[in-house]
Parts: C-alpha cells; sequence; structure tokens
C-alpha cells in the first residue's frame, strides 16, 4: 500500500491494516499494531523526507508465528533510534501535568507495542520493520 505523505491519510491506511488484520489476530494484539503503525506513519509523515510528492510504503506480512508490518519512506537508516525508546520515557509526574510534553513518546509506544522493531535495507532502501508475535 502506498500512502501520501499527508496526515489526512492516516486514518484511512490505519483502517485498512486493521481490517487486513482483524481475523489473523486477537482484539489485543490488533490494538497493539494498530497503535504501533500509527505512531510509526505519523512519524514518517512529520519527520521523513520533505519531499511531499513521495509516497511512503507500508507492507503487511502475515506468517504462522507473526505478523509484519514494514514502513519505507526513503529516510536514512537510524540504527540507533530506538534505543532510549522503552516504557520508562512513558514516566510522568502527575503533579507537572503542565509542562507534560505533547510529543517525545511515540517511539516508546512502538517499542512496547511490538515484540520486535528493528531498521532492514531492501534494495538500498529502509524498512522500519516492527513485528508482534501471533499469540
Amino acid at each position: 500500500m502506498l500512502v501520501r505523505r499527508d496526515l489526512a491519510e492516516l486514518g484511512q491506511a490505519a483502517d485498512q491494516v486493521c481490517q487486513w488484520l482483524e481475523a489473523e489476530v486477537d482484539e489485543d494484539s490488533l490494538s497493539c499494531i494498530e497503535l504501533a503503525f500509527v505512531e510509526a506513519l505519523t512519524n514518517s509523515i512529520l519527520h521523513g523526507p520533505l519531499d511531499t510528492g513521495t509516497s511512503i510504503a507500508v507492507f503487511v506480512e502475515i506468517l504462522d508465528t507473526q505478523i509484519v508490518v514494514e514502513i519505507e519512506d526513503g529516510s536514512p537508516p537510524m540504527p540507533t533510534l530506538f534505543d532510549n525508546a522503552g516504557a520508562h520515557r512513558l514516566e510522568f509526574d502527575i503533579k507537572d501535568i503542565e509542562n507534560l510534553s505533547e510529543s517525545g513518546r511515540g517511539l516508546s509506544l512502538i517499542a512496547i507495542s511490538m515484540d520486535e522493531v528493528t531498521f532492514r535495507v531492501i534494495e538500498d532502501r529502509v524498512r522500519l520493520r516492527m513485528v508482534r508475535y501471533r499469540r
């Protein structure tokens, strides 16, 4: 599937991925995959290459033991991007809500929602690869 670099495309792309997967995984896994996909696609739209004319490629693979979702947006490899991601980045001081940042948690949401998050190169193109094991 190809997605235009436009936040207005996000909902339709997420709906399509969920339709492909709803009969393949349980509700919890589907919610986790959808969350990770939306966060990753949002990051690609907002922080990917500035050329708005290029589309973002989305690949979904349904295997016996896992679901693989990949996003290819033309960004250079970023092997350390997820190094500091995790549940600890989602913690905040409940007494200091007014200073809570509106951003900065997406990578951590992706990391804790999926079982594997890596980058891989296919034909000189970099893809964010997100894997959720079938339970």
